[in-house]
């Protein structure tokens, strides 16, 4: 599961995963600002969903993404979230513990002000179910 608002190094990935190997993407839809709700989160998960993939901000819009909301739902569920700091890394305060988030993908010539073509990911324990 991810966002509409998924930048496209995200997108293509899961739409790749969608069409070569059959697996199930949903798209849940925020408001301009970025908002989505938990009854809304939790009408899309099934008890197939794995992961869910979020931006932490949008490169389009500069909404920020409810993080901490859908990483709770996450941890309850017992699903894998991954968050895609690109925009964010760097510029707002990101704690994975506190926030739920099982990996962290970020680049580092943005707001880490590193070389182009670094980046990173953060991963906490994960099992895959």
């Amino acid at each position: 599961m991810s966002t509409t608002y998924e930048h496209n190094s995200v997108r293509r990935p899961l739409e790749f995963l969608k069409q070569e190997k059959g697996v199930i993407v949903t798209y849940l839809k925020s408001d301009h600002n970025g908002f989505i709700t938990k009854e809304q989160l939790l009408n899309e998960i099934t008890p197939k969903t794995k992961l869910i993939v979020a931006s932490h901000g949008s490169n389009l819009t500069g909404a920020i993404f409810p993080i901490e909301m859908i990483g709770s739902v996450c941890k309850e569920k017992g699903i894998t979230f991954l968050v895609d700091a690109s925009q964010t890394a760097g510029v707002l305060p990101i704690d994975m513990d506190a926030m739920n988030i099982d990996m962290l993908a970020f680049p580092g010539h943005k707001g880490l002000l590193g070389p182009q073509g670094t980046g990173g990911l953060l991963s906490s324990k994960v099992q895959w179910n």
